[in-house]
Order: structure tokens, then C-alpha cells, then sequence
């Protein structure tokens, strides 16, 4: 198993600083009294040997801080790889599984999963939310991703989704407008998407957006099934867009019916009766397709991940309630 270890080499500027008010200053989530506790502990070396709190920092220093174990949330571990060529990766990320390390997850992560299988240099070319589903592309080298993520600042890389909405979705839209921090919303990361034209003064932080939307189906219970070609890629675009449509995703507790379902989630508050409006644990939107050229040059690739089990039963069966996340 991984262990969560941050090392830092030390600037000349930080010399003659002592450790305990070196790292108490800089790594302000420890006051000075947990920091010296974890000292004691042997969890901070100082160039490879246990660190003294007292002790005077040198320009060129490695500090390391090893990490304390904690108890992870438990996620789904069941990655699929459809692709691996030695230097490129394609893999079918289940929902409820992180990307890379963050906040409370790092062991229980796609990187450290992957860390665990061998892989010794990782390098997502995309990302998707821990709740999203799908197509990633995961290079081995650097230069591959390089490769890989030109094609995406290019605009050349095909996407595809799959989502569910709530509501009867007209048979196509193309939406092209913009996308801005929204100034009434209780949550700090949300996006408002306004269609083009909508708006009397474009906010300064505005990114263009457009979005094509295909009908696939209506499914009872007053809800769509969609086939989606982002052609900008920006934050959160998918969902921001289709809930200033009127569609919010199916299960999508920051952009669905109600923004309120977000905030009981993050203090660990949803009800019942919310678990059964949202549907769906989770967001249901799935990255189902994705094209590109291949870096050797060997022409162009398509790989594609079929609608994941949970999607595929709310299809068929778009009345059951929710499980509680663990």
C-alpha cells in the first residue's frame, strides 16, 4: 500500500528558520503544537534522517512529512483497462472513484490503484469528476501526454457522453453561450451557464461554451436519455449548461432540481425523500467515447466504454430509490 508522504526542498531564503516555525508558518493546516507533536513522532525527516524542532534550516534541505494512516471513504475500485500499449493507457473509470489524490482520498484513488498495478509514471491527459463514469486516457511518458493534451487544446479529440436529465428533452440543441462563477449560489464552485445573447454585459470571467445535445430516448418518469459532443472544454460545462436549460442531470446534487440537496450532502445530511428526487447516487453522466490520433502516428483510435450498470438500470427501471453512499 501507498504511504502519503510530501517532500519539499528547502529555498535559500527559508535558511536559518527553525524547523517548528518553518513548517508551522508554511503548512498552516497544524498549529505549532501538532506540528511538534508529529516531530516527536519521527513523521518529519530532514534529509533523510528524523527532523529536531529546533533545528536550523539550510538552503537545499529535504524535509519530508510522512502522513499519519487515516481511514479513507470506501469507493469502487472496479477500473477496466481497454487499452495499454506500453506508453498510452485507455481506461473505463467506474463512478465513485477520484482521479488523483486530494483532500480525503489518496490510496483510494484511480492513481494509486494504477501506482499499485505496477505503473510507474502516471499522467492523466484527462480527468473526471469522482462521481462521472468513463473513457480516460492515461499516459505512461511525458512527452505522450504532451502529445495527447495538444490534441485537446486543439480542439481535435471527438468526446462523447451519455446522460441522463430530468424532464422531455426536444429531439436535439445545440447550446453556444457562456459560462461564469454564479453570483447567487451558496456554493463557491458552481457554474451558471447563460445562453448566447441572454446576457446585457458579458461577466469578465466568462468562458464561451458549446455544447451539441442528441435525444436517444424518453424514459418514463419524466426523464431523457442524451448523447453529448462538448465542443469547448470547460469546467463542469456538461452539467452547468444543461441545468440552464432547464435539464439538470439526473442525480446531481450541484446542478440538479435543487442546490440544497449539495449542501445537506456535504454536512451528511440527505433524507430519504432527497435520495428519491435525486434518483441516483451519483450524477449520471458517462464519458462513453472518446477519438483522437494516436501520438506514434499510426492514424486515428476510437475507444469507447459502454452505459455503466447503475445508468442501464435507471433506464430500464427509472422508479428505484438510491442506496445511502457507505
Amino acid at each position: 500500500m501507498l504511504k502519503r508522504i510530501v517532500q519539499t526542498v528547502l529555498r535559500g531564503e527559508d535558511a536559518g528558520t527553525a524547523l517548528v516555525d518553518y513548517v508551522t508558518a508554511r503548512f498552516t493546516y497544524h498549529n505549532q503544537s501538532a506540528w511538534e507533536e508529529r516531530i516527536a513522532q519521527g513523521r518529519l525527516l530532514l534529509n533523510g534522517a528524523p527532523a529536531d524542532a529546533s533545528g536550523i534550516l539550510r538552503g537545499g534541505d529535504v524535509l519530508e512529512y510522512r502522513f499519519e494512516p487515516v481511514a479513507e471513504p470506501p469507493v469502487n475500485v472496479n477500473y477496466r483497462t481497454i487499452h495499454d500499449d506500453g506508453s498510452l493507457m485507455v481506461i473505463d473509470k467506474p463512478p465513485d472513484l477520484p482521479c488523483h489524490p486530494a483532500g480525503r482520498y489518496f490510496a483510494h484513488t484511480l492513481w494509486a490503484l494504477l501506482k499499485d498495478a505496477g505503473c510507474e509514471e502516471i499522467h492523466f491527459v484527462n480527468r473526471l469528476d469522482r462521481e462521472t463514469s468513463g473513457v480516460m486516457l492515461v499516459a505512461k511518458e511525458k512527452k505522450i501526454a504532451k502529445a495527447c493534451r495538444r490534441q485537446f487544446e486543439l480542439g481535435s479529440v471527438r468526446k462523447v457522453y451519455d446522460v441522463l436529465v430530468e424532464g422531455v428533452f426536444p429531439e436535439s440543441i445545440a447550446a453556444d453561450g457562456w459560462l461564469f462563477p454564479d453570483p447567487e449560489s451558496q456554493v463557491a464552485k458552481r457554474i451558471r451557464f447563460a445562453p448566447e445573447g441572454t446576457l446585457t454585459d458579458v461577466p469578465a470571467k466568462a468562458k464561451r461554451a458549446f455544447t451539441e445535445f442528441h435525444l436517444l430516448a424518453h424514459i418514463s418518469g419524466g426523464m431523457s436519455h442524451l448523447r453529448v459532443l462538448p465542443r469547448t472544454g470547460r469546467l463542469h460545462q456538461i452539467r452547468a449548461t444543461l441545468h440552464g436549460l432547464g435539464f439538470p442531470v439526473v442525480g446531481d446534487k450541484l446542478y440538479g432540481v435543487d442546490e440544497s440537496f449539495f449542501l445537506r450532502f456535504r454536512a451528511g445530511e440527505l433524507s430519504r425523500e432527497d435520495r428519491r428526487r435525486l434518483r441516483l447516487e451519483r450524477q449520471a453522466l458517462h464519458a462513453s467515447e472518446v477519438s483522437f490520433d494516436a501520438p506514434s502516428g499510426a492514424g486515428r483510435l476510437t475507444f469507447a466504454a459502454p452505459l455503466p450498470d447503475d445508468m442501464a438500470r435507471l433506464v430500464e427501471q427509472p422508479e428505484q430509490e438510491c442506496s445511502p453512499s457507505p
